[in-house]
């Protein structure tokens, strides 16, 4: 813990100024937002395994003869959880001659100090929460981690981007070429119009969410407003797509991105070895003590031909 600018102003030890725990603040984090949309998977392993099944047309004009026509496939659909650690380590002792001293208390182990559960409900799990959002869920590119190093939260797994560009590599996702986001508001509303209108008409009145940045979003509600005039009821229709069943959802981790994402909900899946995200372990070692948690965690979709994007943020 630094503590160094809090003794400079307050003086390195404890006085009772009558602070408690309302006095202490904290920027706001982001939560997790974009993987909440996700329909969980708990797995025992690290690798979802799924099949795409289709079959070709069968109908035909009859006749007596024997005429087999049509084939069925079935493709594999695979997403990866990553195996995902947070290890944090303090010394209680830090606080107990400072402002904070009302955090420490001699009579309790220093694992059961109120510091510890302050850093873990106020600090910790916000933190954690907002590395997922905003540096994995979506821009994360897996790196193998060096041994002894701790490694970047941005290497933990592959994000949403990497997913989605690997698969318009291989062929598998066709990107709707759309061209750059347009400045006006109105005119990017008239641009999500048109981009819903060429996806596959099969899917094209499903109930589908379209992620874009919180930019974009707030920019979709106010193009809304100024195209029809405040026609519709603001809490709700200025989110969504005119006489489609598609929801924007501004997602904070697809932040400064153009992409827009938009599959049917049940495409949309997270893997998850067991569900303890937020889960942590305690340990003392002499007066120190150390925070851990471990967790699996993979997002992706089982059918890619039903992932529609735009064609932008490609790299």
């Amino acid at each position: 813990m630094t503590v160094t600018d809090l003794n400079a102003e307050y003086g390195a030890y404890y006085q009772n100024r009558g602070q408690r725990l309302a006095d202490v603040f904290r920027l706001m984090l982001t939560q997790m937002v974009t993987a909440s949309l996700f329909q969980t998977v708990l797995r025992n392993d690290s690798i979802y395994e799924a099949t795409e099944a289709t079959i070709g047309e069968l109908l035909q004009p009859f006749q007596k003869q024997w005429t087999p026509k049509g084939e069925a496939a079935f493709t594999p659909a695979t997403i990866r959880a990553y195996k995902i650690k947070v290890d944090y380590e303090v010394y209680p002792d830090d606080i107990e001659d400072t402002w904070l001293g009302f955090l420490a208390d001699n009579s309790l182990n220093r694992r059961d100090w109120p510091i510890i559960r302050y850093l873990i409900e106020n600090l910790i799990t916000p933190r954690v929460a907002d590395d997922l959002e905003t540096k994995a869920v979506f821009n994360g590119v897996y790196a193998a981690p060096t041994a002894g190093t701790a490694g970047a939260a941005v290497d933990s797994m592959n994000g949403l981007r990497k997913i989605i560009n690997d698969a318009i590599t291989a062929s598998t996702i066709s990107p709707i070429t759309m061209g750059a986001i347009p400045v006006s508001d109105v005119d990017f509303v008239t641009y999500v119009e048109d981009f819903v209108d060429q996806v596959n008409v099969r899917y094209r009145n499903e109930q589908m969410p379209l992620l874009v940045n919180e930019d974009l979003a707030f920019r979709y509600k106010r193009g809304f407003h100024e195209k029809y005039n405040v026609n519709y009821a603001q809490a709700t229709d200025d989110s969504r797509v005119r006489f489609r069943r598609v929801n924007i959802v501004g997602a904070p981790s697809m932040a400064g991105s153009d992409k827009l994402v938009m599959t049917p909900s049940t495409n949309m899946k997270k893997i998850m070895r067991r569900d303890n995200v937020g889960n942590y372990a305690l340990e003392q070692e002499d007066r120190k003590v150390k925070i851990w948690s471990d967790f699996s965690m993979g997002l992706g979709f089982i059918m890619h031909q039903v992932v529609f994007t735009n064609d932008l943020d490609l790299v």
